[in-house]
């Protein structure tokens, strides 16, 4: 626990990722709860859930992120094994509503 506080709290690489937040979010209030770590959980359907990936943010240095892609390869992986829909990135297509027709 205390290795975790320490890297937090007083590791260069926080003091440097701190310091770039503060400048790209200014209205930040750096209120709650500081040793709340968060983390990223893809999980299967069903009682009993297959966990399909998994990133917690404990567990990795303050300035790793959860690899986008790497949670699309599990979702697209566990969607074939189990013949769901495609797992895509990409928006859907826009609605395009036709134009008003003149009075």
């Amino acid at each position: 626990m205390m290795a975790v506080i320490w890297r937090f709290f007083c590791g260069i690489a926080t003091l440097k990722f701190g310091k770039e937040l503060s400048k790209k979010h200014t209205s930040s209030n750096m209120e709650g709860d500081g040793l709340q770590s968060g983390g990223v959980f893809a999980l299967g359907s069903g009682d009993k859930t297959d966990v399909l990936f998994e990133f917690r943010e404990a567990d990795n240095a303050v300035t790793e992120f959860a690899d986008n892609e790497k949670i699309l390869e599990a979702c697209r992986a566990y969607s074939q094994k189990h013949k769901l829909a495609a797992v895509t990135q990409d928006p859907p297509p826009p609605i395009v509503l036709p134009p008003k027709a003149e009075k």
